[in-house]
């Protein structure tokens, strides 16, 4: 099984669409898509069970390298010198603040019809909203000339509400990356830790009007 810490990727290949410098990146490997495709909203199922779950690597937790550490580090730190990010994120606040968290609290006491939704926006903003909890942060999805899209993602607030799970963990500055299984034909897409697809742990459908 591939870990992400073998994501063929280079540092400045994806700190350059954060930054929007104009230096030129030698032998990157990604495309950068302007209109993400996956750019939307997309309900997270929560009764899939991951591909190892049956495994003896049930337990198994991506092992990040020491350049995939600096690269997230340095996402995060990106994330908080733009200022564009913190008008978005003022933005963000007052909109889920006047509708999101009030759905997402009343989801909350019915846990059958709890939901956990992610708002892919076309600006690379992130919304999601699970139970009472909902956050802002910052997303880049790059396709790579082998294997899956990438997608790194960075958490700039929490509210610190229980989730669907009844969990309440504050994820400020915490950030993610996965390979992304994508499958417009079924309007589905999985995250995955290895750039085949064949070991996802997460599965989202997407909502459309």
């Amino acid at each position: 099984m591939e870990s992400l810490s073998f994501i063929p990727l280079t540092v400045a290949s994806v700190l350059s669409s954060f930054t929007g410098t104009n230096g030129t990146v030698e032998e990157a490997v990604i495309s950068t898509h302007t209109s993400p495709e996956i750019a939307g909203l997309w309900e997270l199922d929560l009764q899939a069970t991951p591909d190892f779950a049956d495994t003896k690597d049930s337990a198994v937790k991506p092992v990040q390298s020491k350049e995939m550490q600096d690269l997230l580090a340095a996402i995060k730190e990106s994330s908080r010198a733009s200022q564009a990010a913190d008008d978005a994120l003022a933005k963000a606040q007052s909109q889920a603040a006047a509708a999101g968290d009030v759905q997402a609290r009343q989801d909350l006491l019915a846990k059958d019809s709890c939901r956990e939704r992610y708002n892919f926006g076309a600006d690379s903003a992130l919304i999601t909203t699970s139970g009472a909890e909902w956050t802002y942060g910052k997303y880049v999805y790059q396709h790579q000339e082998e294997g899956l899209p990438i997608i790194a993602i960075t958490t700039t607030y929490d509210n610190n509400e229980p989730d669907c799970s009844g969990r309440q963990v504050d994820q400020k500055g915490e950030a993610i990356i996965a390979f992304v299984d994508y499958q417009p034909e079924q309007s589905k897409m999985r995250w995955c830790i290895d750039k085949d697809g064949d070991n996802c742990f997460m599965t989202f459908h997407q909502l459309r009007p």
